[in-house]
């Protein structure tokens, strides 16, 4: 039986992002036909390896904070990871390492730990920001210096996997195409999505963190202009407290982080409407999640919102600028034929299944 090992600094269900989810379902959907192993930072006590349901973990550092507490990520985290990482590599052998892009250092580990080992290594890029985002985000001097990290990792990533085809177009502007060996998106268990027809409770919905690039502000300017709506924002983040202050008087339901994802999709499916508004996503799991509950998405159209990917403009939701009459006429179109929109939304995130995705990924492991 093959060995497969996923790499990535932070595990499910101890942290519960769409990068770890992404891999525990594959991870489920493969360990009948491959030995599984799944690595990074140590949540459990007792042993750093363990086995459960069939996968085996292996926790080659101590849990760390991943975020400061502004909610950037934090630094030295991930290069220690990396150190440890590449000296694990040099005493455990692998057929096949799918190496996650994010946060860039363990790409170089698995590149010389692995360099001259017979061992097919693939590295799953989720987004790609161009020098300007960094600029944006980090400042000159640190967002130039991210930015080269950034395509020194690239340049280093063996059979490029991307997670959509946002993410394949901005990668195919620095590497040959012929480098890139598929897309392979992010998923959905069905089973995870078979909720009643709830009564719904909410005109407008988000799920995500409370960052400013990601314009939940504009759920609460939207009611400001019409205060006879309402909405749940369920999350936390840096912008909490501030968009708590911004939404006094009207009826907004802050949930703060649930760590039940079931209980996440419970609220969502309670909305007519998902917001999703940010000016990046890599993919956004959450807006598929949406979708899957027969939530329509409007979606923001900026250049870094992979999540635009998802959105059949018209069908199973709308694309738009942020605009706030643009906002108000999506919703009142969507509101106008919503039965429709919620069985198109339904029948497209079923194309999403984690069964299906991890049969065309095992073919690209199989045919690299």
């Amino acid at each position: 039986m093959k060995k497969i090992a996923f790499i990535y600094d932070v595990i499910y269900p101890y942290s519960i992002g769409g990068v770890e989810q992404r891999i525990y379902n594959l991870s489920i959907n493969m360990r009948d036909d491959y030995e599984i192993h799944i690595i990074g930072m140590k949540y459990w006590k007792g042993d750093k390896d363990k086995t459960e349901d069939g996968i085996h973990y292996h926790g080659i550092m101590r849990k760390k904070d991943i975020y400061k507490e502004n909610g950037d990520r934090n630094i030295t985290e991930p290069i220690i990871f990396s150190l440890k990482l590449f000296f694990f590599l040099l005493k455990n052998n692998f057929d096949i390492i799918d190496n996650q892009s994010f946060p860039f250092f363990n790409i170089f580990s698995v590149f010389f730990a692995k360099r001259f080992r017979k061992t097919k290594i693939f590295t799953t890029w989720h987004e790609f920001w161009n020098l300007q985002y960094w600029i944006e985000y980090k400042g000159y001097i640190i967002g130039t210096i991210g930015f080269i990290v950034q395509y020194l990792s690239l340049i280093f990533s063996s059979n490029i996997i991307a997670n959509s085809d946002h993410t394949k177009k901005r990668l195919s502007k620095y590497v040959k195409s012929t480098k890139i060996k598929g897309t392979i998106p992010n998923g959905i268990n069905k089973i995870d999505m078979d909720y009643k027809k709830d009564k719904k409770l909410y005109d407008l919905s988000f799920a995500g963190r409370l960052k400013d690039f990601k314009n939940v502000d504009k759920i609460i300017d939207i009611l400001k202009l019409n205060k006879t709506m309402s909405a749940i924002i369920i999350g936390n983040g840096d912008q909490f407290q501030t968009l708590k202050r911004k939404s006094k008087r009207l009826n907004i339901k802050f949930t703060g982080f649930i760590q039940d994802q079931k209980e996440v999709y419970k609220y969502i499916s309670k909305s007519k409407i998902f917001m999703m508004l940010s000016k990046r996503e890599g993919f956004s799991i959450v807006t598929l999640e949406a979708l899957s509950l027969g939530v329509p998405v409007i979606c923001f159209n900026g250049e870094d919102n992979a999540a635009k990917d998802l959105i059949k403009d018209g069908i199973n939701g709308i694309i738009t600028d942020l605009n706030m009459k643009n906002i108000k006429n999506a919703i009142d179109t969507i509101n106008s034929n919503y039965t429709l929109y919620s069985l198109n939304a339904k029948k497209m995130a079923n194309e999403y299944t984690y069964i299906k995705i991890t049969k065309n990924l095992i073919q690209i492991y199989t045919n690299t």
